[in-house]
């Protein structure tokens, strides 16, 4: 064999080894996952709270989280898009409140709150029993802004076409997806 043929057959090799490997995990989803107590299921998902898309995702995959109580660990990563003018507050509202031990709380007021204007954000707040003048201040400091923009590059990290874009363990789902499709990967990740 000469050295020519040797080399196109190894890089066909390559090729097609690279080709039909399963894609890699990104580190985030690597480094959420090892988080998660063996037997249960870590959901991620990164969200834009002006989203209507995110906002019909979430209706879908809370209906299927409620078939799991207990057995799911669900990870928050913000994703304000620029041209939601009142995201970004809104992910500082829901981070506080998680800070607060209220953030499945706040996120299900977002997800259904006709407007995310500031008073909007401070009346959801006291809803959901956080006080006002702590979450004005919690919203101010750089840590909450530097949790978006940790949230921001993990969302780059992943290489997501866009928002919603949610992972069941190991399994991606960009878009809207009806609830029986996300039941079904949880309790698949569930039951082994």
């Amino acid at each position: 064999m000469t050295r020519g043929v040797a080399f196109s057959l190894a890089l066909l090799s390559f090729v097609l080894t690279s080709a039909c490997a399963a894609p890699r995990l990104p580190s985030v989803i690597q480094s959420e996952l090892t988080r998660t107590p063996q037997g249960n299921v870590t959901v991620i998902e990164f969200v834009d709270y002006e989203c209507p898309f995110c906002r019909a995702m979430d209706r879908e995959l809370s209906a299927a989280l409620r078939q799991h109580q207990g057995r799911v660990r669900v990870v928050r990563k913000h994703v304000p898009l620029r041209r939601h003018v009142h995201a970004r507050d809104a992910a500082r509202a829901q981070i506080c409140a998680e800070q607060a031990g209220k953030g499945d709380a706040m996120h299900a007021a977002l997800m259904q709150a006709p407007s995310l204007d500031p008073s909007s954000l401070l009346t959801l707040a006291r809803e959901v029993g956080l006080d006002g003048s702590a979450l004005e201040r919690c919203m101010k400091s750089r840590g909450t802004d530097a949790r978006i923009s940790a949230d921001v590059n993990d969302f780059d990290d992943v290489h997501a076409a866009g928002v919603p874009t949610v992972f069941i363990n190991r399994r991606r789902f960009e878009g809207v997806y009806p609830s029986s499709d996300l039941e079904e990967a949880i309790r698949a990740e569930i039951m082994p």
